[in-house]
């Protein structure tokens, strides 16, 4: 997490031995994606580790807004998390991994 005021980078303590894969911040909270297949909740403010909202997902891509985490997986699918970290549902219809996502007023864009 760089602090751009200060320019220095702090690191996270989690995730060793693996990759970041994909990151998405929103209302205060940081979510990490790994190449574990671990999405965690950071405050990047505190540099506390808050909660893993799941384990063995392949990762391609995160975005954030609105309370709603949107989660692009290797295997084309979209899953969705709300605020209360549990999943609501999921979107399907890529034949390949979801390599990026944005959100804009309440518009889902992938590819």
């Amino acid at each position: 997490v760089w602090n751009a005021d200060a320019g220095r980078l702090r690191c996270l303590a989690s995730h060793e031995g693996w990759s970041v894969q994909a990151l998405a911040a929103g209302d205060g909270k940081l979510f990490v994606a790994s190449s574990g297949g671990r999405i965690d909740v950071w405050d990047p403010q505190e540099m506390t580790f808050v909660i893993s909202l799941c384990r063995f997902i392949l990762v391609r891509s995160l975005a954030y807004e609105g309370g709603w985490l949107y989660v692009g997986t290797a295997g084309g699918c979209i899953r969705i998390w709300d605020a209360h970290r549990s999943e609501r549902g999921r979107l399907y219809g890529h034949q390949h991994s979801v390599e990026s996502l944005a959100v804009d007023g309440g518009v889902l864009l992938s590819c």
